[in-house]
C-alpha cells in the first residue's frame, strides 16, 4: 500500500456551485494510480466546500445556490463582518457542506455514479483561488486491460460471480498447458474458452 500527495490550485470562481471532477482526474494523472485504493479531498479554506452531486442538469448546481441563500441569507446582523456582508454566510454554508470528501478509486479512476459529479462550492461573491490537497493511499500495481483473459475479483466478488471450475492441482507441473502459479494465488477455469483463468486477490 502506498501514500501519495499532491495540493491542486483551482482557479478563481464566482459564487455558486461548480463542476471540478475533470480537473481531479487529470490531477490524478500526475499520480501512480492504484488498482484500488481510496482518494481524500481538502479543501484548505473557510468560506468554500466540496460536495458531489448531480453532474447532468446544469439546473441543480442553480438550485442549490439559491437554496443555500435562503439557509444562510446575508440580512441578518452577522457580528463577523470583516470582509464584507458574504463573509458570515459563506463560514455558515461552509460549516454545513465540509472541506473534505473521500472517493473510492477503482483501477486508477474516480469511483463515482453516473450521475455523480464532485462540486467546488464557492460561497463568496468573487472567490479567490482555492487549494485542494488530495491525498492517495490505495494498492500500486498494473492495471488490467478489459482484453486480457485474466481478471482480478475481490473473495466477496468471486462469490457472485459465473460458476467455474476450481483448478485441483496445485502442483506446477501438474497444471495444464497455459497455466502458471504463484505463491499465495489461486487459479480457477471458467466454461468459457477465452476466459481460461481467474486470479483472485
Amino acid at each position: 500500500m502506498a501514500w501519495q500527495q499532491r495540493i491542486v490550485r483551482l482557479a478563481p470562481r464566482s459564487r455558486g456551485f461548480h463542476l471540478i471532477t475533470h480537473e481531479l482526474e487529470q490531477a490524478l494523472t500526475h499520480m501512480e494510480k492504484p488498482r484500488i485504493g481510496l482518494l481524500h479531498l481538502f479543501l484548505q479554506h473557510t468560506s468554500a466546500s466540496l460536495s458531489i452531486n448531480e453532474n447532468a442538469d446544469p439546473d441543480v448546481p442553480y438550485d442549490l445556490e439559491m437554496a443555500f441563500r435562503k439557509v444562510a441569507p446575508e440580512e441578518v446582523p452577522y457580528r463577523h463582518t470583516c470582509e464584507g456582508p458574504d463573509d458570515m454566510p459563506a463560514h455558515i454554508k461552509t460549516s454545513m457542506l465540509g472541506c473534505s470528501l473521500t472517493i473510492p478509486i477503482e483501477t486508477g479512476k474516480l469511483c463515482l455514479g453516473t450521475w455523480q459529479g464532485v462540486y467546488l462550492c464557492e460561497h463568496r461573491i468573487r472567490g479567490g483561488s482555492r487549494n485542494v490537497v488530495l491525498t492517495l493511499h490505495g494498492e500500486i500495481g498494473k492495471l488490467l486491460d478489459q482484453s486480457h483473459s485474466f481478471f482480478f475479483l475481490t473473495s466477496h466478488q468471486f462469490k457472485k460471480s459465473i460458476p467455474c471450475i476450481p483448478c485441483e492441482n496445485r502442483n506446477t507441473k501438474q497444471l495444464k498447458k497455459g497455466q502458471s502459479r504463484q505463491a499465495g494465488r489461486f487459479f480457477w477455469t471458467f466454461p468459457e474458452p477465452r476466459r481460461e483463468l481467474l486470479r483472485i486477490i
